[in-house]
């Protein structure tokens, strides 16, 4: 597997120059900096005639809600802000009852989970309904407020 920078966020490449460098590098798959990016990337490339995950695998990042409902689901890296926010809480709680004012850093570590989309490769899930009370904007948030769902149980670990 090769690694490499294909473009920035803030420099947008041309469609055209993407899928020419795409093949020129012979990339398998291709993990954005967020899940608005490679929904985009999805978009391009299957109006040029590659096919995700056939030909070029996506994944994207943020954890997005949108990510089961694009024409291929995305595969998505889901930070557990759940997990994030009670670790947080803990600690300052804990150095406010111990009144400590110039703490160290918390090293704390809570690895990201993986959503399984289509577009990876790996089968979809199945969308389970069509019609939901709220429209949060992350996968976390719509899982456990429509489906009493916790993120965790449906996701991979990361490595």
């Amino acid at each position: 597997m090769r690694s490499g920078n294909l473009g920035s966020a803030s420099i947008p490449i041309p469609p055209r120059t993407l899928l020419r460098e795409i093949k020129r590098l012979k990339v398998t798959a291709v993990h954005t900096h967020n899940d608005s990016i490679a929904a985009k990337l999805m978009k391009a490339l299957l109006q040029r005639g590659v096919g995700v995950p056939d030909d070029i695998a996506v994944v994207g990042f943020d954890g997005s809600s949108f990510a089961e409902f694009c024409p291929i689901p995305l595969t998505t890296v889901v930070q557990p802000i759940r997990k994030q926010a009670e670790a947080i809480t803990e600690l300052l709680f804990e150095r406010i009852g111990k009144a400590e004012i110039r703490a160290p850093a918390a090293n704390i570590l809570i690895l990201p989970l993986l959503y399984r989309g289509g577009s990876c490769g790996c089968p979809a899930r199945t969308v389970d309904k069509l019609y939901r009370i709220n429209s949060p904007n992350t996968l976390e948030l719509d899982y456990r407020l429509n489906s009493g769902i916790d993120i965790t149980d449906i996701c991979d670990q990361c490595p």
